[in-house]
């Protein structure tokens, strides 16, 4: 068989994307604040465009406005996600909460008729935690030993996840983070 007729084993994906990504870190930091530290973070990612051929002679697909679902988990991106948050940490005693942001996302055109739309809602999720230090209220635990109790909250607004018709699991929701919705934890860290 000569060379020309035989088809590749897989697609070749090309894409061409511009955007930017603000660093996931730190952003703010005050060492004297109180008695404590104040820390404050900011990620954001954005796409201007996401344009993908699945082969070189291939029409490009605008992955972010008009996705066609062609090459599995590249459909449907967000143009924007944010995470934000700041925390104060003491001797003995720290709070803080969490942000999240999720920009709605483009369907598939053979999606519209179930969803009702052609998008899936964008998305606001707010957490809280607050930590105690217990070797500093134990003495017994004094020295080069650590034990943190943390108590945390997601979604503390109980928002609902926006609604996706298509959803493989059945739910029916486009759940970006814990699917039960707010959750409680409480955890105990020990460093030693």
């Amino acid at each position: 068989m000569h060379p020309d007729q035989l088809s590749p084993p897989l697609p070749l994906v090309l894409s061409r994307q511009t955007g930017f990504a603000a660093p996931y870190g730190t952003v703010l930091v005050w060492m004297h604040c109180g008695s404590g530290r104040l820390d404050a973070y900011l990620r954001l990612v954005y796409f201007q465009n996401y344009l993908r051929k699945l082969f070189p002679a291939s029409p490009e697909i605008d992955e972010l406005n008009a996705p066609d679902g062609s090459t599995s988990g590249l459909s449907g991106l967000m143009r924007y996600r944010a995470n934000f948050g700041s925390s104060w940490t003491g001797r003995r005693l720290g709070f803080g909460f969490d942000g999240h942001y999720y920009y709605h996302r483009i369907l598939l055109r053979v999606e519209w008729l179930g969803q009702g739309s052609d998008r899936i809602d964008d998305f606001w999720q707010f957490d809280i935690h607050a930590q105690s230090e217990l070797s500093k209220w134990l003495p017994m635990l004094a020295g080069d030993h650590e034990l943190t109790l943390q108590w945390r909250v997601n979604n503390i607004l109980g928002r609902e996840f926006p609604r996706y018709a298509q959803d493989a699991s059945g739910a029916g929701v486009q759940a970006y983070g814990d699917w039960r919705g707010r959750t409680y934890s409480l955890s105990l860290t020990a460093k030693f």
